[in-house]
């Protein structure tokens, strides 16, 4: 990811402001701060937004998982959960 996605995905609503920052120059391992995760680009594709819901993030904590460990597909599988626990 680069400054200029970044922006475009802040532009367009998927991300608050100042929510993310891309990897370093040269960079080719990732290793986040205290209080950050990685995230793929093809999650925000699936439909991955920022902030959390705060139940997303308690469901991680369950289950024990993380934002790196998680596939597009799963995102996809969330969202409709977190629909219909919404609407009904």
């Amino acid at each position: 990811m680069t400054h200029a996605m970044i922006e475009d995905l802040e532009r367009r609503g998927v991300l608050e402001a100042d929510m993310a920052r891309p990897p370093p120059d040269g960079e080719i391992e990732a290793k986040p701060q205290p209080d950050e995760v990685v995230v793929f680009r093809d999650f925000f594709i699936a439909g991955l937004r920022f902030p959390l819901d705060p139940v997303v993030v308690e469901i991680f904590k369950l289950f024990d998982v993380y934002t790196h460990q998680m596939t597009p597909t799963s995102f996809i599988r969330l969202n409709l959960y977190m629909w219909l626990s919404k609407t009904y």
